[in-house]
């Protein structure tokens, strides 16, 4: 706030406000002579403050030392205005040592609207002036019940808000700040389970939000009246489904995908950029996205390999006559376990397993034959990634021993050429990571024997030549490299920087700090899945905040004087998320909050939005894929739903058109349309309710959420969801993720934002 950061921190005597300006001198608790204590991670939230003019609201626990006793967590307050002021208690709202716990702090022309939950006064809604007097209990809508709210926004000087309680589910209400000003606008979907009103957005004067209503999740508007609350459009019938393009992979110059066709759960298809030569190549099998990797294909001898759900192995060469089934053993068994990781060698496929009985994952070996595929080795305890990579023809992988520490082993595709390279330091629980071929050696991070790190370490495949190339202490991030250089992020003990940009030609001398981008401590890193850091032919892009503008594109040669600002593209200094980018011939682009396509040429003048009318109203954009000429990308419009969108990437502005994969079929005797995957609240913060409306009673179904770009999180079977069921999602971190609900005729998937 005004230049300064506000935060919670406990320096022994409680948790209290601090202040910090970057330097240790100016990093200090705030005046506070009440001795007022802030509350903890759990109870304090992602949303801590409420900020009115130039105070802060937040909860607080105020102690008497004339009477020795304390409040619960109230409301509190502090004005940043001058270092003279004091953090003070606005009111103890729950008397006594009870807490009314406030929270979703939101500025209506100058009102603090928030809300309470007591344990015997329930979910209530208060407005404050920032007095005592002034803080006041604008509606007790369902006296004593733990209902809950969230979504509070300010709509034109009324606040609109979500309201679940047991009779009506989530629905939309609005206040003016007065009792009677306090209405539900519209019971949009009758009955408990309620519309879940979310993402309003004040437009075009009209207020637009996503609701469930009898015809699934669509777009609403609202006048703040129940006559003025209806649906703009069904969208989302038979003829619009989505497609939902998933595993984008450069097979030649075309792409490979899996996506949903209306009929089967997943089909394949191919793809040069344009919708005559987009087609399905057709298969019997069911595609998924796999667990562990973040491509659904990987390339052998111009051929896409893929998996599907029984852990068979297909392959396709991009026509129907050359996609089929591999008649190879199975690896595993459907409920023992699953294939993690493909990795292509120029002679060999390696195949990497994860058996469930035994935690132990496994190396497979395979030259497209019967004979040529058998396991090479098992057993391996690998915190369930070995990171497996290809160094030419030798696949390096990690392991752990439990007594010894971390492994780094080594196969020729041989039974006997399968061996342990070297064990490296004590940390059993830290294996080695981000294994990286680059000049025809392996890098990777690693604990070394005297703790510390993780290291950069390099190895040629023998004993002695797996060293320490500098003992930095790397991110856990992957490695990327253009113009003939490594780079990757880490920070020297020995100086007194922040983690910054490092590169390396292989040798200790040329291994050294790119530019200190953040000065002095503060660091330049910025922490984007799957990395800030894209590789390039010449150009290294990179994402990096330099202290003032926030992260913005950056590139670099290498050097110094070749490591700059690209350009301040989103102007004022804020966290600006960055969901997706990828570098197509040294060309860079970008989505900006999964909505925003960025393309830029390494100059400030040339690095804009696209402009082009067919990526108009898109949103949910995901994994993009510069492959021959094109940029390949997933996107969501209300007019098609999610689809496949392919843009010319040698052409200023991309020229993006759009390549509807889905099949509308005829009517049959299951409507498949009419299952619906049903998700609250979105966002959540710790509990995701799951429901899918139209599968037939006790239908078993397994759960799972993944991370945006396809990593599985968590799994859960359920004997039926024709009820709710509930994930625990508290210790997910703030982002997007994905809920796939998989059942024997049908696999679904949604999105959810984790606060």
């Amino acid at each position: 706030l005004n230049g300064l950061l506000y935060f919670a921190a406990d320096d022994g005597s409680g948790n209290k406000l601090w202040v910090s300006d970057g330097t240790p001198g100016g990093t200090y608790p705030v005046n506070n002579k009440d001795n007022i204590l802030l509350g903890l991670d759990g109870a304090f939230g992602t949303d801590p403050f409420g900020i009115v003019n130039n105070t802060l609201y937040f909860q607080g626990k105020y102690f008497d030392p004339a009477t020795s006793t304390s409040t619960g967590y109230e409301l509190c307050k502090y004005n940043t205005s001058g270092t003279g002021q004091n953090v003070t208690l606005v009111k103890d709202i729950a008397t006594g040592d009870s807490s009314s716990l406030p929270r979703n702090f939101t500025n209506v022309r100058g009102t603090l609207f928030f809300t309470t939950n007591t344990n015997f006064k329930g979910s209530q809604l208060w407005k404050s002036d920032g007095t005592n007097m002034g803080t006041l209990l604008v509606k007790d809508i369902d006296p004593g019940q733990p209902n809950y709210f969230y979504g509070l926004n300010n709509i034109d000087g009324i606040l609109y808000f979500s309201y679940h309680n047991n009779s009506i589910g989530s629905e939309l209400w609005k206040s003016d700040g007065t009792n009677a000003g306090t209405v539900l606008i519209k019971d949009i979907y009758p009955g408990a389970l309620g519309s879940n009103p979310d993402y309003l957005l004040r437009k075009i004067g009209i207020t637009l939000f996503s609701a469930n209503g009898p015809g699934g999740n669509e777009l609403w508007s609202t006048d703040g009246t129940t006559a003025g609350t209806v649906m703009v459009k069904d969208i989302n019938t038979i003829t619009t489904s989505s497609s939902d393009p998933y595993g984008l992979t450069a097979l030649g110059d075309k792409a490979v995908f899996s996506a949903y066709d209306g009929v089967s759960i997943s089909n394949l298809y191919v793809s040069d950029g344009s919708i005559k030569g987009t087609k399905s190549l057709g298969s019997a099998a069911n595609l998924r996205h796999l667990f562990n990797t973040q491509n659904d294909f990987t390339v052998f001898k111009k051929e896409a390999y893929f998996i599907d759900l029984d852990n068979r192995l297909w392959k396709t060469n991009g026509t129907q006559a050359g996609t089929g089934l591999l008649p190879l053993p199975a690896l595993l068994n459907v409920d023992s376990g699953f294939i993690m990781n493909l990795v292509a060698t120029p002679k060999l496929l390696y195949i990497i397993t994860y058996d469930y009985p035994t935690n132990t994952s496994s190396v497979w070996r395979t030259d497209g034959t019967p004979t040529g595929t058998y396991i090479l080795k098992s057993g391996i305890n690998s915190s369930f990634n070995l990171f497996p990579t290809a160094v030419g023809n030798t696949l390096y992988f990690a392991g752990i021993d439990i007594y010894a520490g971390s492994q780094l082993w080594k196969t020729d595709g041989s039974v006997s050429g399968t061996v342990l390279v070297k064990t490296i330091g004590s940390q059993n629980y830290n294996p080695l990571a981000n294994l990286y071929s680059f000049k025809g050696k392996l890098y990777f991070n690693a604990y070394p024997n005297a703790g510390g790190g993780p290291a950069l370490w390099t190895s040629d495949g023998t004993y002695t030549g797996t060293v320490i190339l500098k003992n930095l202490t790397l991110l856990q991030q992957p490695f990327a490299q253009a113009n003939g250089k490594l780079f990757f992020y880490a920070f020297d003990n020995t100086v007194p920087l922040g983690n910054e940009l490092y590169t390396t030609d292989g040798t200790d001398a040329g291994t050294h700090i790119v530019k200190d981008i953040n000065p002095g401590f503060a660091s330049s890193n910025v922490y984007l899945y799957p990395s800030s850091l894209i590789s390039g032919d010449k150009i290294l892009y990179f994402f990096a905040d330099d202290g003032i503008n926030g992260a913005e594109p950056w590139k670099s040669d290498g050097t110094s004087a070749g490591t700059i600002l690209v350009k301040d593209a989103m102007p004022g200094y804020n966290f600006n998320y960055i969901t997706a980018a990828v570098n197509s011939r040294d060309q860079l682009f970008f989505v900006e909050n999964n909505n925003i396509l960025w393309q830029s040429d390494g100059t400030a003048v040339n690095t804009n939005p696209i402009s082009d009318a067919s990526l108009n109203g898109l949103k949910q954009i995901f994994y993009l894929s510069a492959i021959g000429s094109n940029v390949f990308f997933s996107a969501y419009s209300y007019a098609v739903g999610q689809e496949l969108y392919a843009g010319n990437s040698v052409v200023k502005s991309g020229s993006p058109q759009i390549i509807n994969t889905t099949l509308f079929p005829a009517k049959s005797n299951t409507d498949l349309s009419a299952i619906q995957l049903k998700l609250s609240p979105d966002p959540a913060r710790n509990i995701l309710q799951v429901y899918v409306n139209g599968l037939k009673q006790n239908t078993p179904a397994t759960i799972s959420i993944f991370s945006s770009s396809g990593i599985l999180i968590s799994s859960k079977r359920s004997n039926s969801l024709d009820h709710v069921v509930q994930l625990d999602v508290a210790s997910l971190a703030g982002g997007v993720y994905i809920v796939k609900v998989m059942s024997a005729n049908k696999i679904l998937y949604k999105q959810f934002i984790k606060l």
